[in-house]
């Protein structure tokens, strides 16, 4: 796999909104998204599973929709 695969920890902790790797693993943890450990103890993420994640939160919620609108007549 390439390095360009993945997030760096910096562009991770700004996505995610932490300042610390803790809370940051904590945060990987409850949205569902995969992650590695390297040899520091940085989490490693691929772009692809932060996209499978939240295009699957996308689709989710489309299926939940409107009802149509019944116009009295």
């Amino acid at each position: 796999m390439d390095q360009s695969e993945f997030f760096t920890t910096k562009e991770l902790l700004e996505f995610a909104g932490a300042k610390q790797r803790d809370l940051l693993e904590r945060w990987l943890v409850k949205q569902g998204i995969p992650y590695l450990l390297d040899a520091k103890g940085n989490p490693k993420v691929r772009y692809a599973s932060v996209e499978k994640r939240f295009k699957k939160a996308d689709v989710e919620e489309e299926k939940l929709g409107f009802a149509p609108v019944h116009e009295p007549g």
